[in-house]
C-alpha cells in the first residue's frame, strides 16, 4: 500500500497536477456547472458552516465563516482567493479550549478552465493550482493542484468531478509535549463527484460525495526516534439546495454534510452560502 501511494504521488508530480478539490469547500464545488468569469468581472462568496466534527482523538467542532473572491483575468483564467474563519466551541486534541481562540486559513490560486461555452455538448475541463496558508500553528503550508471536469445535460442535469493532491510542507512543532517533538502531516489525495438537477428556473438540487485519503504522516520524538502513523480515509455525503432569485445577481446555497465512515472529518455539518455574481460575469448554475 505504501509503495503504491508513493508511485501515485510521483505520477501526479510528473504531470504537474493533483487533487485538493478545495477540501471543505462547498463554496467552490456544490451546484456550480463549469463556467468562466468574463475578463474584469468578479464573484464574491460569504457564508457560514456549523460543523460537528468528531474523529481521531478529539472533537474539532467549530463555526466556520468562509469568504471567497474570484477575479476574471483572461478568457479562460481566473484568480481565486479566500479565507476561512474557524471558531472552535469544543476540544482540540482532547484539550479543552477554554478561551475559544479562533484560527484562520487563507488560500490563493489560479483556475484554468477550457471550453466552458460548449459545456452542454462536451465536458469543460481544467486545472486549479494554488497554496493553502494556515494563519495558526495547527497546520503548515500546503501547495495543492486539482484536475477539474464539469458538464451539463439538456440544461437539466449537471455534474462536476475533481481529482488531485496536496502535500504539507514543514512540520508542526509540539513545544509543550514532554515526548513528541514534531509531526510531519504528509500528503492528501482527494476526489469529489457531484450531480445536480435543475428543478425549475430558481431552484437546483445537488448531491455528491467528497473523499480524502491522508498518508505519509510521521511523528518525531525528542529521543530522535521517528514513527510513521497510519493513514486514514474520510468519506462525506453532501447535499445542497441552490436558489437563484430571478434576475438578481446572486445565488444562495443551503445544505448539509454527513460523515460516511468513523474517520470522516465532518460527522455532520450545516451550511449556508451567498455568492454575488454581477451582471456580465457568468452565473452558470
Amino acid at each position: 500500500m505504501k509503495r503504491t501511494m508513493k508511485r501515485l504521488f510521483y505520477l501526479f508530480l510528473i504531470f504537474g497536477f493533483g487533487l485538493e478539490a478545495h477540501a471543505d469547500s462547498f463554496e467552490s464545488i456544490i451546484g456550480k456547472t463549469g463556467g468562466n468569469l468574463q475578463q474584469g468581472t468578479f464573484r464574491f462568496g460569504l457564508g457560514f458552516e456549523i460543523k460537528n466534527s468528531k474523529w481521531g482523538n478529539g472533537d474539532y467542532s467549530s463555526l466556520v465563516v468562509p469568504f471567497n473572491l474570484s477575479l476574471g483575468l483572461f478568457q479562460y483564467l481566473e484568480l481565486d482567493t479566500g479565507i476561512k474563519y474557524n471558531k472552535p466551541y469544543s476540544f482540540v486534541d482532547n484539550t479543552a479550549i477554554n478561551n475559544k481562540v479562533s484560527y484562520h486559513d487563507f488560500y490563493a490560486g489560479v483556475k484554468l478552465l477550457m471550453n466552458p461555452e460548449t459545456v452542454l455538448e462536451k465536458p469543460a475541463y481544467g486545472f486549479w493550482f494554488g497554496v493553502y496558508l494556515p494563519l495558526h500553528n495547527y497546520e503548515v503550508i500546503k501547495p495543492v493542484c486539482s484536475f477539474l471536469l464539469s458538464s451539463a445535460v439538456k440544461d437539466l442535469f449537471s455534474w462536476n468531478f475533481n481529482l488531485g493532491m496536496g502535500y504539507y510542507i514543514g512540520k508542526i512543532d509540539y513545544k509543550d509535549n514532554p515526548l513528541v517533538k514534531s509531526v510531519s502531516p504528509g500528503g492528501e489525495v482527494n476526489a469529489s463527484m457531484e450531480v445536480g438537477y435543475k428543478m425549475n428556473d430558481i431552484l437546483k438540487l445537488s448531491s455528491g460525495i467528497d473523499t480524502k485519503v491522508h498518508f505519509w504522516t510521521k511523528k518525531e520524538y525528542l529521543s530522535g526516534l521517528e514513527e510513521e502513523l497510519d493513514g486514514y480515509q474520510s468519506w462525506n455525503w453532501i447535499t445542497a439546495l441552490r436558489l437563484k432569485p430571478g434576475d438578481f445577481p446572486l445565488v444562495v446555497d443551503t445544505g448539509f454534510k454527513i460523515g460516511l465512515n468513523k474517520k470522516a472529518e465532518d460527522s455532520f455539518s450545516f451550511f449556508v452560502q451567498i455568492q454575488i455574481i454581477p451582471d456580465g460575469a457568468n452565473a452558470s448554475w
